[in-house]
């Protein structure tokens, strides 16, 4: 949840203060679904949780719930597809890093076997970082 913080504060979507109040309605939200903050949510359980919460607290705070919510999953979908494209690029890096070993090794006249045995060491390095 600190890094949801964080993220609320640099991103400028809201202040330090208010930031607490968000983090707050996201713990109770996931409290009452009987779930950890990294599982994942339907959109009735949202909305079964902001019906109750409007029968006990005024409507800026179930808006301000609403947003709370909201924007963690937004910021749980953006640090999932980062987490996949991170992957993505670090494939295609090493992929050019073999291809330039390859291209070095024909240069230096090595013979076909000597690129395999190399290119297979990059591979194994690779799968296993």
């Amino acid at each position: 949840m600190e890094q949801f913080k964080s993220y609320l504060i640099s991103s400028k979507l809201t202040d330090e203060k208010k930031a607490a109040f968000y983090i707050s309605w996201i713990t109770r939200f996931y409290k009452s679904c009987n779930k950890s903050p990294e599982d994942p949510v339907t959109q009735e359980e949202i909305d079964r949780f902001l019906n109750q919460l409007s029968k006990h607290r005024e409507e800026w705070q179930v808006k301000q719930a609403s947003l709370a919510i909201r924007l963690y999953q937004y910021y749980k979908e953006r640090k999932n597809t980062e987490k996949g494209r991170e992957g993505l690029e670090l494939n295609a890096q090493w992929k050019s890093t073999a291809e330039e070993m390859r291209k070095i090794l024909r240069l230096m006249h090595r013979s076909y076997r000597t690129e395999q045995a190399y290119i297979a060491w990059v591979r194994q390095f690779y799968s296993f970082a």
